[in-house]
Formats: C-alpha cells, structure tokens, sequence
C-alpha cells in the first residue's frame, strides 16, 4: 500500500511539472525596419516591384535561446516563394541582438496587390512572427531587358560580324515611345529605335507592352586579339531621361600568322542585309566579288543557319573571277510553307575553291504568305470554255464558206454544158 501511495505521489508530481515545462516559452521583444523605415503592427508598407527590402532586424528575448535563424518570405508570387534566411545564432537572456537581411522584389510581380511580408524567428521549439503588410506597384517609366540574342554565336573570328537583337518589355506604369537602342563592342557600335511599348495589353488591340529591335550589324576588328569581349546594351526611354544597361561577352579568335598570309584577296559585298520574304515565297541576295589577287579565283557561296525555316541555292554555283575582274553569286531563298513567322539570321560563306573568304550575316523577314489571285482551276475553266465557244463558231464560219465554194463550183458546171433547143424553135 505504501508502495502504491509513493508511485502516485511521484506520478501527480510529474504532472504538476510537466505542464510548467512545456509552458515555459521565452517573450521576444523586437523591432523591425524595411528600408530604414521602424514598422508598427497593421501599417501598410508601398513599395514597387523590382525594389529591394533591407531588413534591419533587433531582437531579445528574457532567457537564453540557442539554434535560432530569422526567415522573410512573400507567398502569392507565381513563379516561387520570395524568401531570404540568416544563419544560425543563440541568444542570450536580455542582450539584444542585430540582424541586416535583405530581399528582392521580382521586376514581374503583379501590380497594385497587398502582399504580406512574413519575417520569422524560429528553432525546433520557438516560433515568433512579425507580419508585415505591403502594397507592390509600378514604377512610373520602367523598360527592362528581357534578352540579347547574338547571332551567329558569341564566339566569332576577328574580322567577322554579328547580327544582335534586344528584346525589351515595358514594366512601366506609362506607354513609351520613340526607345533608342545602342550597342558596341570593340569600338564599333550601331543603334536602333523601337516605336512603343504599351504599358498594358488589351485583348483585340494591336498595342504590344514586349517587342525586339532590328537585328545590329556589329562588325569585329580585323586585328582583334583573341580574348573576351563586352558587348555593351544601353537602352535610353522616356525621352533620354532614364536608362538601362544590360551586357553579353564575346568570345573573339584573332588572326595568325598563317591566316595573315593567306594568298586569296578579294573584295565582297552583299546588296542586301536583310529582306522579306512571304512563307512558300523566296528571296534573293547579290554577292559581288572583286579579285584584286594577282591569280584568277574560283568563287562559291554557301548558305548556313537556313535548314529549319527555308532552302537555299546559289547561282551559278562557282564563277571564276579573273585578277583585277569582278563577279557576282545570287543567293536564293525560299521560306518554307509552314516556316514561322519574324526575323531569321542566317550567314552566307564565301570561298575561294576550298578557301574561306569570308563570312557575312545576313536576315530575313518571314511575313504571311499573300493571298495567290483566282488563277487556278477556275480561271483555266473558265478560259477552256471559252476556248471551246470560239473554236465551235469557227468550225460554224467554215462549214459555211465551205458550202457557198460547193454551190458556186456547182453553178458554174451548170454553165458549161446550156440547155437545147426545143424543137421547131431556132435562136439566132
């Protein structure tokens, strides 16, 4: 019995404490700061998208914490969960501790929606949270990069040039208009505008808030050293007064000795850098050749980059060009059917017998293919009748004439051979 009464003494003991252990949760006292601003429970924080949140975190707590990390996330973004992590840390009873993180608001979230900012501490046992409310919105003007296309390739030999595209999207709370695009690599330089960018889409409007530039020639140096290059982005908008950069590297291979010495020298130009072409429809592209060797030179063009979207051909497929003589090649190009719609970057391959001359980038446009005119089937019926009507009243015509000949020859035979006389009847 005694024994009973000291178990249950010990288990009503156990019980009384327990409770007290698991309650004993340490109180935090913090302050939180986005962007040197002190935040108060409830306040709503306006920022725009792109921004980036500095935190400037102070936390204490009334007994010893260890293993504890802060944590700032944003859920509602599409893409992912927008969050930053600081390392781990122990506190200790009534010092306050200093903690900076920071994070990014992504340039595409949507705007003019309430977010919540969740920063947290936490450990296996603890859990405290300080919301903090935002309202994300567009910036006023705003064009961003979205890509630099490089065509034929970011690594190139000196002397050959490439052809570079930029798309860019307006991220802006405002239209823009009349955006000039530059950009130069190794000293050479080309620029371009794009007419406007709309702020907002409209179903069943033409209006496009992302578009691409015209492709930029930009032509390598001949004597380039082999090494990497920047090629330089620069985007002005809302008439020069803001800008952005954006930037891609070139691989550039320089020229040896060997190539500097190579016995083919030739001058080429091409009519057109660029064309249109309709789908099913081709294109055509004039390559002149100036041989200003001393020994007459067996040209070539070939065409690369076209497989997937048209075929080509080259007329004639050699001309022999003698010294101090000029020649020409006619590219043609046929865009396939079905090929898809816009700018297409291909490179034309210029030989000298098996000898590399010269590579030069060239475009091309694909547009809808035209309506073909009504002169299929039904025209050529409609011409087969007609045919048939004129050559059936020509047949009419000859039957005719054919019979007047008949009668005519008839009357005529009728003639030659008078009737006689009747008898007791004399004719003088």
């Amino acid at each position: 019995m005694k024994a009973i009464r000291k178990v249950m003494s010990f288990l009503i003991s156990m019980l009384l404490v327990f409770p007290a252990a698991v309650m004993a949760v340490p109180t935090f006292t913090s302050e939180v700061k986005v962007n040197g601003h002190e935040m108060s429970v409830g306040e709503t924080l306006e920022l725009v998208r792109g921004d980036t949140l500095d935190l400037s975190l102070a936390v204490s707590a009334d007994e010893d914490v260890n293993d504890v990390r802060w944590r700032a996330w944003i859920g509602g973004y599409e893409a992912d969960v927008i969050e930053t992590r600081s390392d781990m840390f122990d506190l200790n009873d009534g010092v306050t501790r200093l903690q900076d993180l920071s994070l990014e608001l992504p340039s595409d979230m949507d705007a003019s929606e309430e977010y919540t900012l969740h920063v947290e501490l936490m450990n296996g046992n603890v859990d405290y949270s300080f919301p903090v409310e935002l309202l994300v919105s567009r910036d006023r003007h705003r064009v961003d990069v979205q890509d630099v296309l490089v065509s034929p390739s970011t690594s190139v030999n000196a002397g050959d040039s490439v052809f570079v595209t930029v798309r860019l999207e307006n991220m802006g709370d405002r239209k823009e208009e009349d955006i000039k695009v530059t950009v130069s690599a190794l000293g050479q330089s080309a620029s371009t505008y794009v007419d406007e960018l709309a702020a907002y889409e409209i179903s069943n409007e033409d209006e496009e808030s992302s578009d691409s530039s015209n492709a930029l020639l930009v032509r390598i140096p001949k004597d380039a050293a082999t090494g990497d290059y920047d090629l330089n982005v620069d985007v002005s908008y809302n008439r020069g007064r803001d800008s952005v950069t954006a930037k891609k590297v070139l691989h550039v291979t320089g020229r040896t000795a060997a190539q500097g010495t190579s016995a083919v020298d030739a001058l080429v130009s091409v009519d057109a850098s660029t064309q249109s072409v309709g789908q099913g429809a081709e294109a055509s592209y004039r390559v002149s050749f100036a041989n200003v060797g001393t020994e007459t030179q067996l040209f070539s063009v070939r065409a690369t980059g076209t497989q997937l979207w048209a075929d080509s051909r080259a007329e004639p497929t050699f001309v022999s060009v003698a010294p101090g003589q000029t020649g020409e090649v006619v590219v043609y190009l046929k865009a396939h059917s079905d090929a898809e719609l816009g700018n297409k970057l291909f490179t034309l391959q210029i030989y000298a017998g098996e000898k590399p001359v010269k590579e030069v980038a060239v475009g091309a446009r694909v547009t809808e293919a035209k309506q073909a005119a009504p002169t299929g089937s039904v025209v050529s019926d409609l011409l087969s009748t007609s045919t048939l009507k004129l050559g059936f009243v020509a047949l009419i015509v000859l039957l005719v004439i054919v019979g007047l000949v008949v009668a005519l020859r008839k009357l005529k035979e009728d003639d030659d051979y008078p009737l006689e006389p009747k008898d007791g009847q004399t004719y003088y």
